[in-house]
């Protein structure tokens, strides 16, 4: 339509809004029920918007895009509250804390930052990955960071030092997904999935590789899991058209799901 394609969006199901970024450097605000424009801000010049998150309860918003800039937004008068521009490359993703003002970037070079929501300040540097960096999982009250790259690793970091505390080295191609079962009692486990087809499973504290699951027959790209049942359980997504269930304690594949006609790239679990 008019306003480009749609590239990343965040939606409140409760309170029937859906915000979403477009190719052209927009965010749309809508009425998701009636599937109405309530407001059109123009965030980002024209550059394309590559990830947007909200906090519906205080009107506000935080976007990233190709410009390498992140802004933060008033989502009920559109007026832009800041930029952080410490960035080189496109931002390709991000993890945003509204209660603790805690945001923590990444771009397609590599580079890693920690920074204060409101004053927009650089708390702390991520210095180790070499390529994109696909995909952060954070727990900042444990002041912990996962982070996936086409670098090949996944890295473990100290939040709010930006210390690595460790690199996940294993898979022959680019980190798609990492998933991380943050409430372990015993050993905590840490899943990613990579461009070489391939699964992995880690020890958080050690490092070292569990297991590697095998069967996909292209990209894997995104895993899911239930770490709070037993037996412990995981949906994973391809290019290969299928998705496939496994149990991680026996790691077999349970299911495979066949029915796509083309690339699954992303899924609700």
């Amino acid at each position: 339509g008019k306003y480009g394609a749609i590239t990343c969006l965040d939606c409140d199901f409760e309170r029937s809004r859906l915000v979403t970024g477009t190719a052209h450097g927009m965010l749309l605000v809508w009425d998701a029920e009636r599937l109405f424009v309530l407001s059109e801000i123009q965030a980002h010049d024209g550059a394309r918007v590559t990830f947007v998150r909200c906090d519906f309860d205080q009107g506000r918003g935080v976007s990233g895009s190709h410009d390498g800039r992140l802004r933060t937004w008033d989502l009920e008068t559109g007026d832009c509250a800041g930029t952080f521009d410490a960035h080189r490359e496109i931002i390709s993703t991000a993890v945003v804390d509204f209660d603790n003002a805690r945001v923590v970037s990444a771009s397609d070079d590599g580079d890693m930052y920690f920074w204060h929501l409101d004053s927009r300040v650089q708390l702390a540097c991520y210095e180790g990955h070499t390529d994109r960096v696909n995909v952060i999982r954070a727990d900042l009250e444990r002041n912990l960071v996962v982070t996936a790259s086409n670098d090949e690793t996944a890295r473990i970091w100290e939040a709010t030092s930006g210390a690595c505390k460790g690199v996940l080295r294993g898979h022959t191609q680019g980190v798609r997904d990492v998933i991380v079962d943050w409430e372990a009692e015993e050993e905590r486990l840490v899943i990613t999935c990579s461009d070489d087809r391939t699964i992995r499973l880690w020890s958080f504290a050690s490092l070292e590789c569990r297991a590697v699951l095998e069967g996909h027959e292209n990209r894997v790209t995104m895993v899911r899991a239930r770490f709070d049942r037993a037996p412990r359980m995981m949906v994973s997504a391809s290019t290969d058209y299928t998705l496939r269930l496994w149990n991680l304690e026996t790691r077999d594949c349970e299911e495979e799901l066949c029915s796509h006609s083309g690339r699954v790239l992303n899924f609700i679990a």
